[in-house]
């Protein structure tokens, strides 16, 4: 990977439907580069915060 002068590549990881950002966390460990492990709005609860979502939620 190239940087520039004082500047670091970072990485944004996206969790799949149904999963969370606990997926990349190994990942991310490893990768020696500034990272970002984002959740969608209500994944942080555990299943049930997510039980009504739908599709749109997942794309708005």
């Amino acid at each position: 990977m190239q940087e520039k002068a004082g500047e670091q590549v970072g990485f944004v990881f996206i969790h799949g439907a149904g999963l969370n950002s606990g997926i990349w966390k190994q990942v991310a460990e490893g990768m020696g580069h500034p990272c970002l492990l984002v959740n969608y709005p209500q994944h942080h609860d555990g299943h049930q915060s997510r039980q009504g979502s739908t599709l749109q939620d997942y794309t708005a």
